[in-house]
Protein backbone atom coordinates (compact mmCIF):
# COMPACT_ATOMS: atom_id res chain seq x y z
CA UNK A 1 0.00 0.00 0.00
CA UNK A 2 2.54 2.07 0.67
CA UNK A 3 4.25 1.72 -2.91
CA UNK A 4 0.87 2.65 -4.17
CA UNK A 5 0.74 5.89 -2.06
CA UNK A 6 4.31 7.40 -3.23
CA UNK A 7 3.39 6.86 -7.03
CA UNK A 8 0.24 8.71 -6.12
CA UNK A 9 1.95 11.28 -4.32
CA UNK A 10 4.34 11.28 -7.23
CA UNK A 11 2.00 11.47 -9.74
CA UNK A 12 0.44 14.95 -7.72
CA UNK A 13 3.28 16.64 -7.88
CA UNK A 14 3.97 15.98 -11.38
CA UNK A 15 0.64 17.64 -12.17
CA UNK A 16 0.73 20.39 -9.93
CA UNK A 17 4.20 20.86 -11.87
CA UNK A 18 2.21 20.56 -14.92
CA UNK A 19 0.09 23.10 -13.74
CA UNK A 20 2.19 25.25 -12.61
CA UNK A 21 4.03 25.70 -16.07
CA UNK A 22 0.71 25.66 -18.13
CA UNK A 23 -0.17 28.51 -15.95
CA UNK A 24 2.97 30.21 -16.22
CA UNK A 25 2.75 30.39 -19.92
CA UNK A 26 3.88 33.98 -21.70
CA UNK A 27 1.31 35.64 -23.68
CA UNK A 28 4.21 37.60 -25.47
CA UNK A 29 2.88 41.15 -25.41
CA UNK A 30 5.43 42.34 -22.80
CA UNK A 31 8.45 40.72 -25.21
CA UNK A 32 6.50 42.84 -27.90
CA UNK A 33 6.27 46.11 -26.36
CA UNK A 34 9.69 46.03 -25.03
CA UNK A 35 11.43 44.61 -28.23
CA UNK A 36 9.67 47.37 -30.01
CA UNK A 37 10.19 49.76 -27.62
CA UNK A 38 13.99 49.38 -27.91
CA UNK A 39 14.53 48.45 -31.22
CA UNK A 40 13.50 51.52 -32.33
CA UNK A 41 15.06 53.35 -29.78
CA UNK A 42 18.53 51.95 -30.53
CA UNK A 43 18.59 53.05 -33.76
CA UNK A 44 16.84 56.30 -33.26
CA UNK A 45 20.10 56.39 -30.62
CA UNK A 46 22.60 55.39 -33.46
CA UNK A 47 20.68 58.12 -35.74
CA UNK A 48 21.01 60.68 -33.40
CA UNK A 49 24.54 60.09 -32.54
CA UNK A 50 26.06 59.85 -36.01
CA UNK A 51 24.22 63.12 -37.07
CA UNK A 52 26.14 64.43 -33.37
CA UNK A 53 22.53 65.06 -32.18
CA UNK A 54 24.00 62.96 -29.03
CA UNK A 55 22.37 65.85 -26.07
CA UNK A 56 18.57 64.53 -27.44
CA UNK A 57 19.56 60.83 -25.86
CA UNK A 58 18.13 61.55 -22.29
CA UNK A 59 14.94 62.62 -23.99
CA UNK A 60 14.70 59.99 -26.86
CA UNK A 61 15.06 57.16 -23.57
CA UNK A 62 12.88 59.20 -21.12
CA UNK A 63 10.33 58.52 -23.86
CA UNK A 64 11.14 55.37 -24.50
CA UNK A 65 10.95 54.02 -21.09
CA UNK A 66 7.78 56.17 -20.08
CA UNK A 67 5.72 54.90 -23.15
CA UNK A 68 7.03 50.85 -22.62
CA UNK A 69 6.50 51.06 -18.77
CA UNK A 70 2.61 52.33 -19.29
CA UNK A 71 2.00 50.22 -22.01
CA UNK A 72 3.40 47.27 -19.66
CA UNK A 73 1.49 48.41 -16.87
CA UNK A 74 -1.55 48.73 -18.38
CA UNK A 75 -1.19 45.07 -19.71
CA UNK A 76 -0.28 43.92 -16.32
CA UNK A 77 -2.85 45.36 -14.88
CA UNK A 78 -5.33 43.71 -17.48
CA UNK A 79 -3.67 40.59 -16.54
CA UNK A 80 -4.38 40.31 -13.07
CA UNK A 81 -7.24 38.03 -12.81
CA UNK A 82 -5.09 35.00 -14.56
CA UNK A 83 -4.33 32.99 -11.72
CA UNK A 84 -1.16 32.97 -10.02
CA UNK A 85 1.48 29.99 -8.90
CA UNK A 86 5.07 29.78 -7.63
CA UNK A 87 6.48 29.71 -11.09
CA UNK A 88 4.63 32.16 -12.59
CA UNK A 89 5.96 34.66 -10.18
CA UNK A 90 9.09 33.57 -10.15
CA UNK A 91 8.79 34.13 -14.00
CA UNK A 92 7.67 37.20 -13.38
CA UNK A 93 10.29 38.08 -11.01
CA UNK A 94 12.86 37.24 -13.16
CA UNK A 95 11.68 39.41 -15.91
CA UNK A 96 11.64 42.09 -13.65
CA UNK A 97 14.23 42.31 -12.45
CA UNK A 98 16.14 41.88 -15.13
CA UNK A 99 13.98 45.03 -16.69
CA UNK A 100 15.04 47.19 -13.84
CA UNK A 101 18.83 46.46 -14.19
CA UNK A 102 18.64 47.06 -17.79
CA UNK A 103 17.22 50.22 -17.41
CA UNK A 104 19.09 51.11 -14.21
CA UNK A 105 22.14 50.73 -16.89
CA UNK A 106 20.65 52.30 -19.69
CA UNK A 107 19.58 55.70 -18.06
CA UNK A 108 21.89 55.82 -14.75
CA UNK A 109 25.05 54.58 -16.80
CA UNK A 110 24.96 55.41 -20.66
CA UNK A 111 22.81 58.05 -20.37
CA UNK A 112 23.85 60.01 -17.34
CA UNK A 113 27.08 59.12 -16.58
CA UNK A 114 27.74 58.62 -19.95
CA UNK A 115 29.63 55.42 -19.00
CA UNK A 116 31.17 53.37 -22.30
CA UNK A 117 28.98 52.21 -23.89
CA UNK A 118 29.97 48.32 -24.92
CA UNK A 119 30.20 47.23 -21.80
CA UNK A 120 26.72 48.36 -20.95
CA UNK A 121 25.35 47.08 -23.72
CA UNK A 122 26.87 43.81 -22.71
CA UNK A 123 26.21 43.45 -19.60
CA UNK A 124 22.04 44.09 -20.94
CA UNK A 125 22.70 41.54 -23.17
CA UNK A 126 24.10 38.89 -20.84
CA UNK A 127 21.22 39.54 -18.06
CA UNK A 128 18.87 38.70 -21.02
CA UNK A 129 20.56 35.64 -21.99
CA UNK A 130 20.11 34.56 -18.48
CA UNK A 131 16.90 35.60 -17.95
CA UNK A 132 15.83 33.46 -21.48
CA UNK A 133 17.88 31.08 -20.02
CA UNK A 134 16.12 30.56 -16.78
CA UNK A 135 12.69 31.48 -18.44
CA UNK A 136 12.79 28.29 -20.67
CA UNK A 137 13.33 25.73 -17.41
CA UNK A 138 10.37 27.11 -15.68
CA UNK A 139 7.49 27.56 -18.66
CA UNK A 140 9.10 24.48 -20.51
CA UNK A 141 9.86 26.69 -23.59
CA UNK A 142 13.10 25.08 -25.08
CA UNK A 143 13.18 27.19 -27.74
CA UNK A 144 13.85 29.79 -25.38
CA UNK A 145 17.32 28.38 -25.01
CA UNK A 146 17.87 29.60 -28.52
CA UNK A 147 16.89 33.02 -27.84
CA UNK A 148 19.68 33.06 -24.70
CA UNK A 149 22.49 31.72 -26.80
CA UNK A 150 21.30 34.56 -29.36
CA UNK A 151 21.47 37.02 -26.60
CA UNK A 152 25.51 35.25 -25.53
CA UNK A 153 26.04 35.96 -29.39
CA UNK A 154 25.05 39.57 -29.29
CA UNK A 155 26.92 40.40 -26.17
CA UNK A 156 30.11 38.68 -27.87
CA UNK A 157 29.31 40.97 -31.17
CA UNK A 158 28.87 43.90 -29.08
CA UNK A 159 32.44 43.63 -27.58
CA UNK A 160 33.75 42.14 -30.56
CA UNK A 161 32.87 45.11 -33.20
CA UNK A 162 33.60 48.77 -32.95
CA UNK A 163 31.44 50.80 -30.51
CA UNK A 164 29.38 52.74 -33.44
CA UNK A 165 28.32 49.26 -34.55
CA UNK A 166 26.65 48.57 -30.40
CA UNK A 167 23.18 50.45 -31.05
CA UNK A 168 22.80 48.59 -34.65
CA UNK A 169 23.81 45.10 -33.27
CA UNK A 170 21.75 45.95 -30.01
CA UNK A 171 18.64 46.79 -32.24
CA UNK A 172 18.90 43.84 -34.41
CA UNK A 173 19.28 41.53 -31.55
CA UNK A 174 16.13 43.05 -29.95
CA UNK A 175 14.07 42.84 -33.17
CA UNK A 176 15.47 39.41 -33.42
CA UNK A 177 15.40 37.87 -30.42
CA UNK A 178 12.82 39.79 -28.00
CA UNK A 179 10.24 41.50 -30.43
CA UNK A 180 9.87 37.92 -32.77
CA UNK A 181 10.04 36.07 -29.63
CA UNK A 182 6.60 38.24 -28.25
CA UNK A 183 5.29 37.43 -31.58
CA UNK A 184 6.52 33.88 -31.15
CA UNK A 185 4.63 33.49 -28.20
CA UNK A 186 1.32 35.78 -29.01
CA UNK A 187 0.32 33.90 -32.17
CA UNK A 188 1.99 30.13 -31.81
CA UNK A 189 2.20 29.73 -28.08
CA UNK A 190 -1.32 28.58 -27.32
CA UNK A 191 -1.21 25.77 -24.44
CA UNK A 192 1.28 23.84 -22.64
CA UNK A 193 2.40 21.44 -25.21
CA UNK A 194 2.88 23.57 -28.09
CA UNK A 195 6.49 25.82 -27.52
CA UNK A 196 8.51 22.74 -26.87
Amino acid sequence: MKKNEAIEELLFIKKVIDDSRRITRDDGIIHIIWGAAVSIGSLCTWILESRSFGNLLGYLWGAVYIIAFALTIVHVNRAKNRPHTLASQVYGYIWFAVGISAMITCILGIIILRLPLKPALTTISILLAGAYFVSSKIADYKWMRVVAAGWWLAAMLIMVFDESFSYPICAGATFALELLSGLYLKFFVRDAGSAS
